[in-house]
């Protein structure tokens, strides 16, 4: 799951830039969403705690909501075997 704040992140500080964001923002491990499927199970992410942003050798983790206001983009992917292999599944967003 990948969740996009309103604006870049500084890679040295994880802290907003005041571009907009482009890229695919704070990102959770993948998860086998089947894999509860059949017992009716859940499985619960929590941000920022679960989220991470990750820049070629540096990860940052998430800012919380209220660090950057305007309007988040989430979105689930469907990761067929890597990190530059995948495919938007869901797209949601809200304001904050």
């Amino acid at each position: 799951m990948g969740i996009r704040p309103p604006h870049e992140t500084d890679r040295t500080t994880g802290r907003p830039l005041r571009s907009a964001a482009k890229g695919i923002g704070f990102t959770s491990k993948p998860v086998d969403l089947y894999s509860q499927w059949a017992s009716g199970g859940t499985i619960k992410l929590s941000y920022p705690k679960d989220f991470r942003a990750h820049f070629d050798n540096r990860t940052v983790d998430a800012i919380p909501v209220g660090d950057d206001r305007g309007d988040w983009t989430v979105v689930l992917y469907h990761v067929e075997g890597g990190p530059t292999k995948f495919t938007t599944v869901v797209c949601n967003g809200f304001h904050a």
